[in-house]
């Protein structure tokens, strides 16, 4: 039994003190299936989390970590358990540390001091701000999870709309307000349904933000592109109709065209955004896609600027696994989810699309095309599998061999000129340690 604990340390590597008898993580069952992936594994590393489910070792150190203050398991996410939340803010109750898997009782633990506050999400301490849960947060992490209800002005919880529920707002009608944002709309696509770039036939869109956009009104009128304000960029957003296959490529390089023609600029302020299509796709396709993205986050922060990963308009998922795993409606899911993460599930509320924000702002047509064809390809093959198939792929490698992967893809769907060009972008932005480079050093030389 102690040689099982001290292995389950091990899993937490080092991030808490050796467990004691009043102080375990989690018990080894015998013969039971994982709650969050479903798979099995010997019955010897079977874990059972604080909700009595039982975990494989890899989706138990996912899900959980230890209390900040004593130590117990509690879920990922929260610093501390609800019996330390409770005592730190003086509710009195005669509660145990929770413990799992023991079968004698667990006397209460003496009051220890409380550690340094610290942001809820990023662990970073000072100039923590108060949220309306129970945690406090850093400015950067403050401002990604909350926001001010537009029409009563409370703090609320970021989930995809512009009001609280309280003054049963309907977000719809901020449908006007983006139609009078726009200095001229976008010419309805026509092009010919051909896939020979995009290996795809599956509807796309892009968000071009500028940093200056000089004799941009020449386009109006004759773009399939929309000329947008927006806040936090000096220049226009160039937001895109509905665009598919080769010729939507096409458009997309006549309009960076334009653009270096009349020395439009972009800077670190701006962000290049694409929507890939999702409609009428099932729920469990919907699932897949939704769970490949959320394990694959650290293969698209290596081929982006670095300073996009710790964006605040382009943050980590506030979901976990389970939640992808569990939802029974990717519309209700959606519109629980923030519009500020990096892939942002939040779009098919409004837009039946999924959005990929982490891209830096860019004018080159062949980084835009790429990063579409990409993208396209790897959701392709995401939502021909199942929630478990993708899972068991891409759940316990590391990003180097999630690379590798992602590449095979690029090859098997005859775009190996994607190979060169995002082994040398994760060279060029300094993450050699995120790829295989022997691998792919003839093709870079």
């Amino acid at each position: 039994m102690w040689y099982s604990l001290y292995r389950l340390s091990d899993l937490f590597h080092n991030e808490v003190a050796m467990p004691t008898p009043n102080q375990t993580y989690g018990h080894f069952l015998n013969g039971s299936l994982c709650h969050s992936c479903g798979l099995g594994c010997s019955t010897e590393e079977m874990l059972t989390g604080p909700n009595n489910q039982t975990y494989c070792p890899t989706c138990f150190v996912r899900e959980f970590h230890a209390c900040h203050r004593c130590g117990c398991v509690t879920r990922r996410g929260y610093n501390h358990c609800q019996a330390c939340w409770d005592d730190t803010q003086g509710i009195s109750q005669a509660r145990s540390v929770p413990t799992v898997g023991l079968t004698t009782p667990t006397p209460t633990l003496a009051p220890a001091p409380a550690p340094a506050p610290v942001c809820g999400i990023c662990g970073r301490a000072g100039g923590l701000i108060e949220g309306t849960d129970r945690y406090s947060y850093c400015h950067s992490c403050f401002n990604s999870r909350f926001r001010h209800c537009n029409d009563c002005g409370e703090l609320m919880r970021r989930c995809g709309n512009s009001c609280c529920e309280n003054c049963r707002y309907d977000d719809d009608n901020d449908d006007d307000d983006d139609n009078d944002s726009c200095e001229f709309d976008a010419q309805r696509f026509r092009g010919r349904a051909e896939y020979t770039k995009t290996y795809s036939s599956r509807n796309y869109g892009v968000e071009i933000e500028t940093h200056s956009c000089d004799n941009h009104m020449e386009l109006a009128n004759q773009v399939p592109f929309c000329a947008k304000y927006d806040g936090s960029i000096s220049g226009k957003e160039f937001a895109s109709a509905v665009l598919y296959g080769d010729a939507g490529l096409e458009a997309i390089k006549n309009l960076c065209d334009f653009a270096a023609d009349n020395h439009w600029t972009v800077n670190r302020g701006c962000g290049l955004h694409i929507h890939l299509d999702v409609q009428n796709l099932t729920t469990d396709e919907l699932r897949a896609i939704a769970a490949a993205y959320y394990m694959t986050k650290g293969v698209w922060s290596v081929l982006v600027r670095s300073d996009r990963v710790t964006n605040s308009y382009c943050h980590e998922h506030r979901c976990n696994l389970h939640d992808i795993m569990q939802f029974d409606s990717f519309q209700a899911f959606s519109e629980d989810q923030a519009r500020y993460e990096w892939c942002n599930f939040a779009a098919y509320a409004k837009f039946r699309t999924i959005e990929i924000r982490s891209h830096q702002g860019s004018l080159n047509a062949a980084e835009i095309c790429n990063w579409i064809r990409l993208h396209l390809i790897f959701m392709a093959w995401a939502q021909e599998h199942t929630f478990a198939e993708v899972k068991r792929t891409l759940w316990c490698i590391d990003g180097a061999e999630q690379f590798d992967f992602i590449m095979g893809l690029c090859v098997a769907a005859g775009a190996s000129d994607l190979v060169e060009y995002y082994s040398n972008k994760a060279i060029g932005y300094g993450h050699q340690e995120a790829i295989n480079v022997d691998r792919y050093a003839p093709a870079i030389a």
